[in-house]
Parts: C-alpha cells; structure tokens; sequence
C-alpha cells in the first residue's frame, strides 16, 4: 500500500521518497495510519495504473447511467432515491433494438439466454429509429445508458432505439463466462424495466405517498437491471440505495 500510494507520484524514488514510504509503511502496519478496505484490496505498486473508482466505495449517483458507469469501473456505489432525483418517468422510455452480428464470438443462444423465444427478439427495428453504435468500453456502455435514460427523461416512449454492440467483431471486454452483450440485452429489452412501474400505475394512486412509491419503484426498477448487467458482465461489486423516509 505505502508502495502504491509513492507510486502516485509519478515520478522515479529518491532518497527522500524511499524515507517517506518507510514512514507511511510503518504508519500502516502501526494502525497509525488507518485505510479503507478498498485500499487495501488494491494498494499496491500498480495502484498509479488502475482506474481511481476501484479505490472509491458508498458512493452515491444522481442519475442511473451514472451508478452504472460506477459500477463498470468498480466502485461500490449506489444510487440516490431523493425526491428531486427520481425526474425519470422509466415507463416512457423508447423501445429498445439491439444487433449483435451472429457470427460475433459472444453470439448468444437467444433463447437460453434471455428467455424469450427467437422470433420476438430478431424483430427488424423500424427505419426511423436512432441508432447507436456502442463502444466496448466501460464509457461506451455507459453512453448507451445515458441515451436511454435521457429519452425516457424527454417522454420518447414511441420513439426506437437500435443498440448495435458488434462494431469491433471480438469478444466484449468481460472476466466473466457470461457475456455483457446477452446480461444487458436480456436486462432492458425485457420487461425487467419497466413491469414493476407498469403494476404501480395500473393501481392508480390518489395519494401523495403512492405517486412516491410510483417514483422510487420506476428508478429501482430499472437500477436493478442495469446494475444485474453490470455485475454479470464484469466485476461484480456491492451495491446500495439511499433512500429518504416516507412522505406522511
């Protein structure tokens, strides 16, 4: 850890840097020094080459894409379920297509892999629908996130969107032995999205306290499916909610 944290420097140790590591070294096997346990998971001396989010935990995002951009870099990170943030109506997001090239290497079994028979997921999106090529990068799956999210925002519920994450023709960038193309497909195309928020507004409240549990249970909602994408597809970390009491 002491190593790491020299590390971020940037620069090769002198005389003076190895006296202060030592320092810092002896600092942290004393308890002197106390850090968190994600530092202690990823101190070392190749700290200065990691992404900083790794290093990052209980942080709290303001929007969805943004949790999940967090958490496609590691950070233990939840989201904030504040009145104010909660501006996204899921249920008005547009209709989702998605393109993986069948010959690409992380071609699912489409039944298998998300549950709905093959007829109904090579449906042909519509000709004016927005497409969007996805980047096989964590900024590239969160920019997806992002447009989805920012049209539900902007009420295109009867607008497409056709996701196209086949652009490099290799393997997505995952550790793990499922996919991230078939986790995230079978997480928004689905009604994993939006059948909670859909069962709420079917019951029509009329008080204040069940428009808020129509808003906190549209942002779960869809939370929870990118978040599921997340940990499948990549490290898998712990995740949380903040959530404020409810109304009287």
């Amino acid at each position: 850890m002491a190593a790491g944290n020299m590390a971020l420097l940037g620069r090769a140790e002198g005389p003076a840097e190895r006296l202060e590591r030592s320092r810092l070294r002896n600092a942290i096997a004393t308890g002197a020094l106390l850090t968190s346990g994600r530092h202690l998971q990823h101190g070392d001396p190749l700290q200065a080459g990691r992404n900083m989010e790794v290093f990052t935990n209980c942080a709290t995002a303001i929007a969805s894409f943004a949790k999940f951009y967090l958490l496609l870099n590691g950070a233990g990170v939840g989201r904030a379920y504040d009145d104010a943030l909660m501006a996204v109506d899921w249920t008005r997001a547009p209709r989702l297509y998605f393109r993986l090239d069948s010959t690409h290497p992380d071609f699912p079994d489409l039944a298998a892999a998300c549950g709905e028979p093959p007829a109904l997921l090579l449906a042909t999106a519509p000709d004016n629908a927005v497409m969007h090529r996805i980047a096989d990068s964590r900024e590239g799956w969160a920019a997806a996130a992002e447009l989805v999210e920012s049209m539900a925002f902007a009420g295109a519920a009867e607008a497409a969107v056709a996701l196209d994450f086949s652009a490099k023709g290799r393997a997505l960038c995952s550790p793990s032995s499922k996919s991230r193309s078939s986790c995230w497909t079978s997480a928004t195309s689905s009604r994993a999205a939006t059948a909670c928020a859909r069962s709420w507004l079917a019951r029509r409240p009329k008080s204040d306290k069940g428009r808020w549990l129509i808003g906190l249970s549209r942002s779960v909602s869809a939370d929870k499916a990118t978040a599921a994408s997340g940990i499948a597809g990549s490290p898998a970390r712990r995740h949380g909610m903040t959530v404020p009491p409810l109304p009287h």
